[in-house]
Formats: C-alpha cells, sequence, structure tokens
C-alpha cells in the first residue's frame, strides 16, 4: 500500500506467491477509480475503472499481449441496489491502438471475432454446452462453421410440464433449430417430447454420455447391507427423499446403512433432518468421493431421488460398476438407462414409500440383487466410450458433409 501524505491511499498491491496479481489505484478522496489486473507473466490483461463513489466498473479494457488495448466493455449502473450493471458498448482497438470500431450491446461481436481466429477459415464445429453462451453463437454463421447445442438437462420448466412450457432458454434455442447445425439431446425419451413439440428434424441427435473409462476395484467385496446416492447436495437431487425413504427400510432391515457422497449448499439442512429423524447410526454425510467407482462397487444398491435430470452419469457410473439402481421415473434419463426389473427398479416421481420399498425388497432378497447386478452387464455397448466416440462422429460427418465444396477442399 502507497499513501498520500494525509493517510488517504493511494495504490494498493495484491501479490499471489510472489506474483503481482492487481494493482488498485485510488483518487484524493480514497475512492479506487483503477484497477490493473495481470497474468502469471507479468503482464497487463485487464483495466477497470470506476467513477468516483460507484460499486460498480463502468468500463473494462482488455490488452493485447504487448500491452496495448484489444477491445472494451462500457457498462450502465444497476438499475437497483445490489443488481447487476448493464452491458452498453463494445469498442475495438486496431494494433496501434487506435479505436476501430464501436457497437452497442453485449460481448458478442467479440466472440465471434475469437472463434473468427480460432476457425481462420477451416473447417469447424463450435458445440456449446452453456447455457449462458447460446446468445453468443446463436448469431455465428460462418460457410466453414457448423454449430451444435448440447441439452444438459430438461428444456421444460418442471417434472410435471405440459409439452410447450418451455425453460426460457430452450425456447430460444428452439426458435432457432433451423439456423444451428445440430440439437444434441442425451436421451431418446427427451428427444421424442422435443420434437412431439417442434416437428421431426434430421438436425435432432441423441448423444447419451460416456460410462467413463472400465470397470473398476473389482477386487472390493461387496456389502449386503449398505446402499448409496451420489450427488450435489442441492434441492434438484431431493436427497432428503433418499434419507426419509431409508427410515421406512430400516424398519425392516435394521442392520441397512445409507451413505451420502456428494457436496452442496443443503448439507448442513440434510444432517439437521438426519438428526430429527433419529437415523444418524445408519445414514451418514460422506462428502465429496474422488473414487466413485470404488463406493459403487462396495454397495449393493444405488439409490436417486432426483427432481429433473438430462441424463444422470451416475446411473451409467453405477452400472458400469455392477450397482443397481432405484430411482424416481423423472424426465429424463432414469427410464433410458434403468431396464425396470433388470438392473434396477423405477418408482413414480415422489413416491417416497415406492423408493423405501424397492430398496427393502432388494436388501432382503440376495437372489434377486445378484440377478440385478448380473442385469448391468450390457452397459459398455450403450454407454462405452467407444460407442460414444462413434456417434460424435457420425455427426461431424454428417456436419461436414453439409459444408460448401469449396470450404471442404
Amino acid at each position: 500500500m502507497r499513501y498520500a501524505e494525509d493517510g488517504t491511499p493511494l495504490v494498493l498491491r495484491r501479490f499471489v506467491e510472489g506474483a503481482l496479481e492487481h494493482e488498485d489505484h485510488f483518487d484524493a478522496d480514497g475512492e479506487r477509480i483503477r484497477r490493473e489486473e495481470y497474468d502469471r507473466e507479468g503482464r497487463l490483461r485487464r483495466t477497470m475503472l470506476w467513477d468516483p463513489g460507484e460499486a460498480t466498473a463502468r468500463e473494462h479494457v482488455f490488452h493485447r499481449r504487448n500491452g496495448g488495448p484489444m477491445y472494451a466493455q462500457t457498462f450502465r449502473p444497476p438499475k437497483r441496489p445490489g443488481g447487476k450493471p448493464q452491458e452498453e458498448s463494445v469498442t475495438f482497438f486496431d494494433e496501434d491502438g487506435n479505436v476501430e470500431s464501436r457497437q452497442d450491446g453485449t460481448l458478442t461481436p467479440v466472440v465471434h471475432r475469437a472463434l473468427d481466429a480460432l476457425s481462420g477459415g477451416h473447417p469447424t464445429i463450435v458445440a456449446v454446452e452453456a447455457r449462458q453462451a447460446d446468445d453468443d453463437v446463436l448469431g455465428y454463421r460462418r460457410d466453414h462453421v457448423r454449430t451444435v447445442f448440447v441439452a444438459h438437462n430438461s428444456h421444460l420448466r418442471s417434472t410435471s410440464s405440459s409439452l410447450d412450457d418451455l425453460r426460457s432458454t430452450f425456447r430460444k434455442l428452439f426458435r432457432h433449430l433451423d439456423t444451428m447445425g445440430a440439437m444434441v439431446f442425451l436421451t431418446d425419451s427427451q428427444r421424442a417430447e422435443a420434437e412431439a413439440l417442434v416437428g421431426r428434424r434430421d438436425n435432432v441427435w441423441v448423444m447419451p454420455h460416456a460410462a467413463p473409462g472400465a470397470a473398476t476395484h473389482t477386487e472390493v467385496e461387496r456389502d449386503p447391507r449398505l446402499v448409496i446416492m451420489m450427488g450435489r447436495l442441492a434441492s434438484q437431487k431431493r436427497t432428503d427423499h433418499g434419507i426419509r425413504a431409508f427410515v421406512e427400510v430400516l424398519e425392516q432391515h435394521p442392520d441397512a446403512r445409507l451413505e451420502i457422497y456428494g457436496e452442496g449448499a443443503r448439507r448442513a439442512e440434510l444432517q439437521q433432518l438426519i438428526e430429527e429423524l433419529g437415523v444418524r447410526h445408519a445414514v451418514s454425510l460422506e462428502g465429496f468421493t474422488n473414487q466413485p467407482g470404488r463406493e459403487y462397487r462396495r454397495a449393493t444398491l444405488c439409490l436417486q431421488s432426483s427432481r429433473f435430470e438430462g441424463a444422470p452419469m451416475v446411473f451409467v457410473e453405477a452400472l458400469r460398476q455392477e450397482c443397481p439402481i432405484v430411482s424416481y421415473d423423472i424426465r429424463y434419463g432414469p427410464a433410458d438407462i434403468v431396464d425396470h426389473g433388470v438392473n434396477g427398479f423405477l418408482v413414480p416421481d415422489g413416491d417416497i414409500p415406492g423408493l423405501a420399498q424397492r430398496t427393502a425388497q432388494v436388501l432382503g432378497d440376495p437372489e434377486l440383487a445378484a440377478s440385478l447386478r448380473a442385469g448391468c452387464a450390457g452397459v459398455d455397448g450403450r454407454f462405452g466410450q467407444e460407442a460414444f466416440a462413434a456417434r460424435w462422429f457420425e455427426l461431424f460427418r454428417a456436419l461436414d458433409a453439409d459444408m460448401p465444396d469449396s470450404v471442404r477442399r
């Protein structure tokens, strides 16, 4: 920190592991007016400018490797306290630091320039998996580029939604289906419900998740009394349903145990529920694990109670380790992965007693448990990495064939 004679701060520097991360500059009243951020090599990468007294920066200037300005984004102050600043304009600079052009709106022009630079005019496929990036890419159209939008979650507002009750992000995507290279869903059931609304489309594909690697931890002994849950401790996962169901399981199998793997915002709430239900001896929050395969291999059953999914990866991971599944039959995924009565059981959405009944049934019948484990065979053929790669390469070839001959030469 450097101060003026009257004690007012002028410059504040922050270092991380000996390297300068950023430097804040203050005016005569001690108000921050500029921040300079540096990369790991010590190069200036961004300058942020504030009007005195404002909590949010009015301008972000992004720099070239030589320190000159590349582009700048300006913002209007938030409309209400605690709100987000409003994107106002983007200014581009040439190599000499002179203003090249200015456009009102968001960073979309910057994204387009970056994609142009990355593709270099060569045949390119751009895959978009985060809905936050949709707006930037939907309007990106080049003869040598085809765009693919991947849905990792339900396009509907809730599990009880009608076919046309779409999330706003997907409503926009569906309006632009004719301009994109492909729309990818993770399950046949989600594609079917989407096409029931928008009609049959040749550019709508299904690409299930791939099971990670081969079966592992085969030396681990299976525990006939152990049930596990795997996933974030978030509202979407409804972990509390699994805990409540297990209370009923314990009435039939007092020596059974439920281990819950994952972290999230609901941890304290779920721990309190375990205490209130008096099942601390049998139900435990185990936190994050970096060996999920080992935990599936130890367990007799995997219990899932999500509110909605796209295609739950934990299902594929569990089957790979010969761990049968008991799950709610929700949109989407469980019915596309679990073969009812063969490698697990599906119960109606929200039916906690149903979860408990099926879980207790498997724990109480070793022959049934063995049969369900045997039913997990074949997961590689459906969800193996070779099948996953083959599906994607088929899509890539189709998109490449759709490009003009002048681009493909």
